[in-house]
């Protein structure tokens, strides 16, 4: 679904539009939590022996928030590169050492980009799952943050120390 054919790809710029589910990347849908499609966009760049991909992925993804744990939607969009060169002497690979840079076979004739955005879709997940503040107002709930997080405390006396406290006043 996500293979491009690069053997006869001409010099230049390549424009390719794709959409996919969860279901497509054999998510989970708890694990992740896509709710809707998510709208990828493929610019390629041929030039000399090499391709370069730009990425560009927009979808929703559906959490529980961190702090009242209602449901909320996350937008995200993010961009990331790829490039493809073309390897004509024996294992360049072991000499560079970069995740985007991918070395393939002068006689490629497709190139599957679905693990790759598999996984930037799985580092587009926020670490807090909590939906934006803004002055201390939530952006989803409007519930003001400050007032439920504080915690009442009654402060306990000791008996041992009540005499003491009681002679100080």
């Amino acid at each position: 679904m996500f293979r491009i054919n690069i053997h006869n790809l001409k010099e230049g710029e390549h424009i390719y539009k794709f959409e996919a589910s969860s279901q497509d990347f054999d998510f989970n849908e708890t694990e992740v939590g896509l709710t809707e499609k998510v709208f990828i966009t493929a610019v390629l760049y041929k030039a000399g022996n090499q391709i370069s991909v730009k990425l560009e992925l927009n979808g929703k993804f559906k959490f529980p928030c961190d702090r009242c744990l209602d449901d909320y939607v996350y937008d995200f969009s993010t961009a990331f590169p790829i490039i493809y060169k073309y390897e004509f002497k024996s294992a360049p690979a072991d000499e560079i050492h970069d995740d985007d840079i991918k070395f393939i076979p002068p006689n490629t004739v497709f190139i599957d980009l679905k693990e790759d955005i598999r996984d930037f879709i799985l580092l587009s997940i926020p670490m807090k799952k909590a939906p934006e503040d803004i002055d201390g107002i939530c952006s989803f709930c409007k519930k003001d943050i400050s007032k439920e997080f504080t915690v009442k405390q009654q402060e306990e006396i000791n008996p041992v120390w009540e005499k003491l406290i009681k002679q100080k006043k």
